[in-house]
């Protein structure tokens, strides 16, 4: 891959994930701005302020923490085998046990950790984004300083049970796996790995929030995400307990037709046969076809289904298009090249759809 298709790329995956995770406006005049191309670090940081000032708005967050303390004062639980041990030093204290609510939780440290990266970093961002962080590292004093590793993520991730913290624990992530040396002590700088699960949502949750914030633009009703799509079946066989919901990651309605969308990213959207031939995933045309049939027992109109795969490996691009036997229904495969800038891809997701 050419030093300027990777730079696009890095630029194109900070584009998926404002879609993703709902960033304002200003952002994307932000990324208009074609010279930040060869300023990723740029992008990163602004949207990781945005999510933190989003924090900040609503109050970062406290949790109880267990804490012990030695004083004259009964505070919590009194420690009465720790007491007498302070009795026999000649101390009268009194040592107690108790929860206090605190700032230092695990998520704010490893967003001040992430913080203090990019202070160190200054010059890999802008004189506004440099002051902003200070502010808001300030808000963070009472917060200790605690080195993390990139692995610690995951477990952080999963004990995070509010929602708005989410986006800035991930790209406070991006900010930590860019500068933590490895084992060499080389920097590995931005690096997206596809290999984890988290990326097949984040491009499906792009396709979906791109298609609900340029409706207009693709003449449609309605967007709807993850929609329910009905079985076939009689009565008594919908009632069975045993049966799984169908569900599509999106549904456009437009005035003569409903397009049913499923988005995949793998490595790789073609599989090589034990005859060294290159075929669709069945499986993928197994669900998209159980999807058309179904759906089409629930409306006149014309019904059309689109796999749109993420073309990350430079692949040959796919279109391919499948008349089922009656000729009303459709059945699309395209793939939607993510080296080329976004404007383009922007174009595509849209040709996609008219």
């Amino acid at each position: 891959m050419t030093e300027i298709k990777n730079k696009i790329f890095v630029q194109n995956i900070f584009y998926m994930l404002a879609y993703f995770f709902y960033l304002p406006e200003r952002i994307y005049k932000h990324f208009n701005d074609t010279e930040l191309i060869d300023h990723p670090y740029e992008l990163l940081a602004e949207i990781f302020l945005i999510k933190l000032n989003s924090i900040k708005s609503k109050g970062f967050n406290k949790n109880y923490l267990t804490l012990n303390d030695s004083n004259q004062f009964i505070k919590g639980k009194i420690d009465l085998v720790r007491t007498e041990i302070n009795k026999k030093f000649g101390k009268f204290d009194f040592f107690s046990e108790f929860e206090e609510l605190s700032y230092n939780t695990i998520q704010n440290q490893f967003i001040k950790f992430a913080l203090k990266i990019l202070l160190n970093k200054k010059e890999l961002i802008n004189k506004k984004q440099f002051q902003e962080t200070i502010n808001i590292y300030k808000l963070l004093i009472e917060v200790d300083d605690v080195e993390f590793k990139e692995s610690q993520f995951t477990d952080i991730k999963e004990k995070t049970k509010i929602d708005y913290y989410l986006a800035p624990l991930f790209f406070a992530h991006l900010i930590i796996s860019a500068f933590i040396p490895t084992e060499d002590g080389s920097s590995k700088g931005i690096k997206i790995d596809f290999s984890k699960k988290i990326f097949p949502k984040i491009f499906e949750g792009f396709v979906t929030n791109f298609y609900i914030k340029h409706k207009e633009d693709i003449d449609a009703i309605k967007v709807d995400k993850q929609k329910k799509i009905p079985w076939d079946f009689n009565e008594k066989s919908l009632n069975n307990p045993l049966l799984p919901g169908m569900f599509a990651d999106i549904l456009i309605e437009k005035a003569n037709e409903h397009l049913i969308i499923d988005t995949k990213l793998y490595l790789e959207y073609l599989k090589t046969n034990q005859y060294g031939q290159q075929k669709l995933i069945s499986g993928n045309l197994y669900q998209m076809h159980s999807y058309i049939m179904n759906y089409a027992k629930q409306t006149q109109k014309n019904i059309s289904g689109k796999i749109i795969y993420a073309n990350i490996y430079n692949e040959a691009l796919l279109n391919e298009k499948f008349l089922l036997s009656n000729n009303k229904l459709r059945l699309d495969l395209i793939s939607i090249d993510l080296f080329q800038k976004f404007e383009n891809i922007k174009k595509d997701l849209i040709e996609v759809i008219n």
